[in-house]
């Protein structure tokens, strides 16, 4: 049940949108799962007012009590690109004593450091 509310509990305190455009604080007095809402309650002129609100409305005032987002990701998927790529190209010149210091061919050595970032 926690997961659809994010970190909405009984208690906190949300932006809500009245029937008339107004926007203010209201608080969380119920959860229901059942139809995905919440039940607030605020003050107004000495009177104790409240209404269910819908979660999609309460996490588009309130953005941050939304669930996170878990993008899973299977082992076959590619890792991202890196944002940071490091390449160093050392060239390499062998001799060899016993060919009177000639030079042999020697192949080129590069390296490349990937760094990932998410």
């Amino acid at each position: 049940m926690a997961g659809i509310f994010g970190k909405i509990f009984v208690g906190i305190y949300v932006e809500i949108k009245r029937s008339d455009g107004r926007i203010h604080q209201a608080m969380v007095t119920s959860l229901h799962d059942d139809n995905d809402s919440v039940t607030v309650e605020w003050i107004e002129n000495g009177d104790t007012k409240g209404k269910e609100i819908d979660l999609e409305s309460i996490f588009a005032l309130n953005p941050d009590v939304a669930p996170d987002e878990e993008i899973p990701q299977s082992p076959e998927a590619p890792l991202p690109p890196s944002s940071i790529t490091k390449t160093s190209k050392v060239p390499k010149v062998c001799s060899s004593p016993l060919a009177g210091n000639s030079p042999l061919l020697c192949r080129r050595v590069i390296f490349i450091d990937y760094c990932v970032v998410y």
